[in-house]
């Protein structure tokens, strides 16, 4: 059924915030808001397939001025192993294969806002995408930090284990971000984003 304009929002998300808040429940918002249609994108850079984006979910340290922006979550990263893997010596097993993302930064950060005397990892393994460092816990390749929200679905299936209930908090934040007329020309916007932080608020709830 053809639909107009004003029922299609394009989002430009990145993929696991996307992956893992968005599409397990998209259904429920698309039930509720009859007519709607969603473009989820991550790409960087716009295509003739893609078009401007209306929103942009961005994890960054100041959202953009000049725009409206919204709050939507704050990592709260815990260190998670797989199943196989953990034991009760949580030295051992936090000092093991520790991988990372990006950096070296968040797991700095993590063990000297624990207090914890940790000796140096047996091994670093840098990666440059989330999906495959959870992929690497479950299967057993090393100690990672998460964040329980993104991991809701893992950590019910047990799949993967809390190697330590101490969580770190980085400044970055993931923030939607739209022009602000949008929200009143598109109601569907305003109505995207209502949907996310309620998703959110459960899932943080859940995980408490």
């Amino acid at each position: 059924r053809p639909r107009t304009s004003d029922k299609i929002l394009r989002v430009r998300v990145g993929p696991f915030f996307s992956m893992k808040v968005i599409a397990p429940r998209i259904s429920e918002f698309l039930t509720a808001n009859p007519g709607v249609q969603i473009h989820l994108s991550h790409l960087e850079t716009i295509t003739a397939g893609t078009g401007p984006a209306d929103v942009t979910i961005a994890y960054c340290l100041q959202p953009p001025a000049g725009r409206f922006t919204r709050k939507l979550l704050r990592e709260r990263l815990v260190p998670v192993c797989g199943r196989d893997l953990w034991q009760e010596d949580r030295q051992a097993l936090l000092s093991g294969n520790r991988l990372h993302y990006r950096g070296l930064q968040e797991w700095q950060s993590w063990i000297a806002s624990s207090g914890l005397a940790l000796p140096r990892s047996r091994q670093d393994l840098i990666f440059d995408d989330q999906h495959i460092i959870l992929e690497a816990v479950k299967e057993g390749q090393g100690v990672a930090l998460i964040d329980r929200t993104m991991a809701e679905h893992e950590f019910k299936s047990g799949q993967i284990r809390l190697a330590h209930d101490h969580f770190y908090e980085p400044a970055e934040t993931y923030q939607f971000v739209c022009q602000e007329e949008l929200l009143r020309t598109k109601p569907v916007t305003k109505a995207f984003l209502n949907w996310l932080i309620a998703e959110i608020e459960e899932r943080e709830r859940r995980s408490a």
